[in-house]
């Protein structure tokens, strides 16, 4: 059989809640009090913000921090330091989960009320404040590659599929998990877009999904 390689671990100073990997392969993870930051198995930074981190994102330089204080927090990283630039409010619960678009021009954070806020992030604002279906946490978001839908996922047990062009249009694909829908991610090819999903059921179901024209 082909060797899978030898696993390494490393120690975090608390119990991580959230991780992101940056564009240099510097791995963040969010712990209790703390930020840290790993790379070559070795901690590079440990943050200390003066909020309780529960979320991460990154893309390419760029590391969004989500807070117990319902704010998000975007930081320029340049492989040694963490410099914010920018705090982004909207949100009306704990930030429970953050993506960035794959072009990197949008930022996704849902939270534990429900609902999801879109974000400019070149221009560092609100884009829409109406992807708010969902009633209990999210816990999942997963982008389309073109950057034009999302999906999320929450504790509700349904998941939705929300259009960046048409902000008050969705796909509601109700009751998708029972006793919560942990998880979303797509699987696209030749133009068809399948969305698969988890939940607390233990079940993996897949989804053909037609977008709204």
């Amino acid at each position: 059989m082909p060797s899978t390689g030898s696993p390494s671990a490393v120690s975090t100073a608390s119990q991580p809640k959230s991780a992101a990997v940056a564009s240099d392969g510097t791995l963040f993870v969010a712990e209790i009090n703390s930020v840290e930051a790993f790379r070559s198995n070795q901690r590079v930074l440990e943050h200390k913000p003066n909020f309780v981190p529960s979320a991460l994102a990154a893309f390419e330089g760029v590391v969004a921090f989500g807070g117990e204080d319902q704010k998000v927090r975007l930081n320029s990283w340049d492989g040694k330091t963490l410099t914010e630039t920018a705090v982004l409010e909207g949100n009306k619960g704990v930030i429970s989960a953050l993506a960035f678009s794959p072009d990197g021009r949008l930022l996704a954070s849902g939270d534990s009320s429900g609902k999801i806020v879109l974000y400019d992030v070149r221009e560092q604002k609100m884009i829409t404040s109406r992807w708010s279906f969902h009633t209990a946490r999210i816990n999942s978001i997963a982008w389309t590659s073109d950057s034009l839908h999302c999906a999320s996922a929450s504790l509700d047990t349904h998941v939705y599929i929300w259009s960046v062009a048409r902000p008050m249009k969705n796909i509601g694909i109700k009751n998708a998990a029972p006793g919560g829908a942990n998880a979303v991610h797509w699987l696209e090819k030749e133009g068809l877009a399948n969305l698969a999903t988890t939940g607390a059921d233990g079940c993996v179901r897949l989804w053909a999904v037609k977008f709204h024209e």
